[in-house]
């Protein structure tokens, strides 16, 4: 953990408040989530968090995709938000590390065709966790999510709040990562991160939805605890084949978006590596 100079992280009483946060949220992200996961064991590793970053805004933050860099920087206030910034954020640190050969692109402009190769591309506005995006997008955002409400929530808990970054209650600001508020999918309700987060959740959780019976999980003979579940990404291939990393893109250069593939590399093929049946999980989460 940096702030002005480097300082080993487990030195936590130092520093203002800020530090402190982003020390404690770190610690918990790790212990109570990514060390069960061997993949995070083998690849997590030099990664360092930036409280106080002036590139980040005030209450978000961003994570240098290139893995020799390996830094999670947030903004002055990010670290009071640890399921919003810092754990989503270190939640797609964690989904880099482990593909390393992913080329992630910003593709929240849907319908509008993303073919531009800059990795901030495609912007279309304020990304939030329901804006409607090309799934190329909203699968790893999703993902980085779920990554990290983990630490905060394991699988028993009956109301997972996903939340913004806000001061007031999460019930009032946030959403309930177990189910939905209504049992019909809204329209492109697929195209929401949440969704994405909904789907893995239930595929991770112990509790069964009101909406629907929600068999697989925690409590199944065939338990997709947390550490499979992130182990899962290191079966990817790295390639722009049907079901690699870089499927959206034309070609292995990793220069221009296939417009007919921007709705790829989703949960669908997240799904197809698993080796349990969960398609009903993705159906009842509006099929992200």
């Amino acid at each position: 953990m940096v702030a002005g100079g480097t300082k080993n992280s487990g030195t936590w009483l130092w520093g203002d408040l800020e530090i402190r946060q982003a020390y404690h949220s770190a610690e918990r992200a790790w212990y109570d989530a990514f060390r069960y996961s061997g993949a995070a064991l083998t690849n997590w590793s030099q990664v360092r968090i930036l409280p106080n970053h002036p590139a980040a805004a005030a209450n978000g933050g961003f994570v240098d995709q290139i893995p020799s860099n390996r830094q999670v920087k947030l903004g002055v206030q990010a670290a009071r938000f640890p399921i919003a910034v810092q754990h989503h954020e270190m939640g797609h640190m964690l989904h880099y590390l482990i593909q390393p050969a992913l080329k992630f692109t910003a593709a929240y402009n849907w319908p509008t065709a993303c073919t531009v190769a800059s990795p901030n591309g495609c912007w279309g506005g304020t990304h939030t966790v329901n804006s409607v995006e090309w799934k190329m997008a909203s699968f790893p955002e999703g993902l980085a999510s779920f990554l990290g409400t983990v630490p905060s929530y394991w699988h028993w808990a009956p109301q997972p709040q996903w939340c913004f970054a806000t001061f007031s209650s999460c019930d009032a600001n946030g959403f309930n990562q177990e189910v939905r508020s209504s049992s019909n999918c809204a329209q492109d309700e697929s195209r929401w991160e949440l969704s994405t987060q909904r789907y893995l959740w239930d595929v991770y959780d112990s509790v069964h939805d009101t909406l629907y019976s929600d068999l697989l999980g925690a409590d199944t003979s065939s338990d997709f605890w947390f550490g499979i579940l992130v182990n899962e990404l290191s079966t990817f291939g790295s390639g722009i084949a049907d079901g690699n990393v870089n499927e959206p893109w034309q070609t292995t250069a990793l220069t221009t978006i296939d417009p007919n593939k921007q709705d790829t590399r989703a949960s669908v093929d997240f799904q197809a590596k698993l080796n349990q049946v969960t398609s009903t999980q993705r159906l009842n989460n509006c099929s992200p």
